[in-house]
């Protein structure tokens, strides 16, 4: 699992990194942004088609951007605790979608949404 996980860090950051190599202009926390809107999307397509699978993939996914995000913003006021609520409401994402349990897996995402949408306002208002 843990081998996974550098794997998954070391992908994350090559695919960082050829996108500042096609537009160096792009902010890197916006590039880190669109892959976890990417992902966010790739989960709801797999939960609502119910392929545990390819959600578990796109949790891990959103897990290893999140931790590059928080590189990149971890310095700023009020983001620390909406990250923490976010990092949650993956977790539990993953144990439902593990447990493969459909209302688990979308309750978690709900809560997963909210966080991102917190989180955004708290950014836009520093």
């Amino acid at each position: 699992m843990r081998i996974a996980a550098v794997v998954a860090l070391l992908v994350a950051s090559i695919s960082l990194a050829a996108s500042f190599a096609a537009d160096p202009e792009k902010p890197k926390a916006s590039v880190v942004m669109q892959k976890k809107l990417e992902y966010s999307q790739s989960l709801l397509s797999a939960l609502m088609s119910e392929d545990f699978k390819e959600a578990d993939r796109n949790v891990k996914l959103l897990k290893t951007y999140t931790r590059l995000e928080e590189m990149l913003r971890s310095k700023k006021p009020g983001y620390r605790e909406e990250l923490d609520n976010f990092g949650d409401a993956l977790d539990a994402l993953a144990t439902a979608v593990d447990a493969e349990d459909h209302d688990r897996a979308s309750k978690a995402y709900l809560d997963m949404l909210a966080s991102c949408i917190l989180c955004h306002r708290v950014m836009r208002s520093e």
